[in-house]
């Protein structure tokens, strides 16, 4: 429908009637026709909208916006975009806060606590139960579904009680050291160390002179001198091998009752002779037992050579004998 929409002014045909057109009005123009920039049809003055295809006229919707506003719009929307990230990652870090920060719910159970770190048995083996007979099949009656059957739970299994830990103290090692010996010590004799010694030429018969130092007491020396009632003037002469210091003596014999004197030289030679100055009379003669110790030089002299000078023989027979002796040095 076409609209005309004519302005005019309402006194104007009675001054057109009285006076007559005025020359210096002009005429209104006409408006010029439009179309449909769409289909084509033509528009009617102040028609906003086809009626052929419902296209806007030109003008109607306005004008495009521009690069500005184009950009405002942009960057508004980039911010709206960026609050709600911020105000998400907010929220979701507040919450996780909370949650953390949160104590842990009580529950009526007991706090469970560490076993203590003591060294447990190792468990005791059992025998594991019989399987049970199975039971005969029975068909379920038809009108009801069968319970369904009770869990059977198996008793604990006995705590084995843990073996009490043995602590096994190592004993401290201690450096092997040799005490150093207290006291004389036995001088080491050599094989041929005794001999007899005889400047009379007193011997009647003699045994060989390392049976009495072999630490052997089944074996003897032994010496016997003519029965005449005379001292019997034999020794015993023993080689230290060189000069040593000499504190005691020590006899086992099975003819006791002798009397023995004890001398010592430190020469290289042994005197020949018992009346050579060069012996040193250690010990007079004193009646020996069985086993006897006699003591010898109590300086700190060295000698090399130790005399037992037998004078006085056994009541028994004129025979002396020595099962063992030792010189301590």
């Amino acid at each position: 429908m076409n609209v005309d929409t004519l302005v005019r002014d309402p006194h104007a045909p009675a001054d057109q009637a009285r006076f007559g057109p005025t020359p210096e009005s002009p005429a209104p123009a006409e408006p010029a026709a439009r179309a449909c920039a769409s289909c084509g049809a033509g528009l009617a003055p102040g028609q906003d909208w086809c009626l052929e295809c419902g296209t806007a006229a030109p003008g109607r919707l306005g004008r495009r916006p521009g690069l500005r506003a184009a950009t405002t719009v942009v960057c508004l929307t980039l911010a709206l975009v960026a609050g709600a990230v911020t105000a998400g990652y907010a929220a979701i870090n507040g919450d996780a806060g909370r949650d953390v920060a949160k104590p842990p719910a009580a529950s009526g159970a007991p706090i469970a606590q560490a076993p203590p770190s003591t060294p447990t048995a190792p468990p005791v083996a059992t025998t594991p139960p019989a399987p049970a007979a199975p039971l005969p099949k029975v068909a379920p009656p038809q009108t009801s579904a069968p319970a369904p059957a009770k869990p059977v739970t198996p008793a604990p299994a006995a705590t084995p009680t843990p073996a009490a830990p043995t602590h096994t103290t190592p004993a401290a090692t201690t450096p092997h050291t040799t005490p150093a010996p207290s006291g004389p010590q036995a001088i080491d004799l050599g094989a041929d160390a005794a001999q007899v010694y005889d400047p009379y030429a007193r011997v009647a018969s003699s045994g060989d002179p390392a049976d009495a130092y072999d630490d052997d007491a089944t074996t003897a020396w032994k010496v016997t001198t003519p029965a005449d009632g005379k001292e019997m003037q034999v020794g015993l002469l023993v080689d230290l091998g060189k000069k040593r210091s000499i504190k005691e003596l020590q006899l086992q014999t099975s003819t006791p009752g002798f009397d023995v004197e004890l001398y010592a030289a430190d020469t290289a030679q042994a005197p020949p002779d018992i009346l050579d100055t060069r012996w040193a009379h250690l010990h007079n003669g004193d009646t020996v037992a069985k086993s006897d110790s006699v003591r010898l030089a109590s300086d700190s002299h060295k000698y090399r050579w130790v005399l037992m000078w037998f004078t006085v023989p056994p009541k028994q027979s004129p025979t002396v004998k020595i099962r063992e002796f030792k010189i301590l040095g």
